[in-house]
């Protein structure tokens, strides 16, 4: 079952439990409106101040934060270094497409999958460090459209 952050009881889900994309969005929802006051209640160069750099390491801005954050299993620090978010359309006459995305490091990549499409649909993919693959399969003659976020760790 998943636990709550303390100060803004966001979810984290456990490791053995399958990541939600609904969990994510909802996360999202909560830093966003949080950050949103921050930057109603500050000057912009005060808001800069505590969210800080992607490489920071000081505890006192949000990036730095969670640069020092260490998993409570002890395997270390778990911190999104990229987010991608593609989403692939395929026509009735196509069933697999192949799009380049931004380098990654494909091993410390987690590839969150989301049918657009309200149509009974198999899917599939494989990604590497410059490309996203797509499939389908489905019962009727129409086109599929699919989203995918490419979450890279550090």
């Amino acid at each position: 079952m998943a636990k709550y952050t303390e100060n803004f009881n966001l979810i984290k889900p456990e490791d053995d439990e399958y990541y939600d994309v609904a969990d994510f969005n909802e996360n999202m929802d909560i830093i966003d409106a949080e950050l949103g006051a921050v930057a109603e209640s500050a000057n912009s160069a005060e808001i800069a101040d505590k969210i800080g750099q992607p490489e920071d390491s000081i505890l006192s801005t949000v990036f730095g934060k969670l640069n020092g954050f260490i998993s409570p299993d002890g395997k270390g620090v778990r911190i999104i270094k990229s987010l991608q978010h593609i989403i692939i359309n395929l026509p009735p006459s196509e069933f697999s497409k192949t799009v380049t995305i931004d380098p990654v490091d494909s091993s410390r990549c987690v590839v969150i999958m989301e049918v657009l499409s309200h149509n009974p649909i198999t899917t599939s993919y494989t990604l590497s460090d410059t490309k996203l693959s797509a499939s389908y399969t489905i019962s009727q003659n129409t086109g599929c459209c699919m989203g995918f976020w490419v979450i890279e760790f550090y």
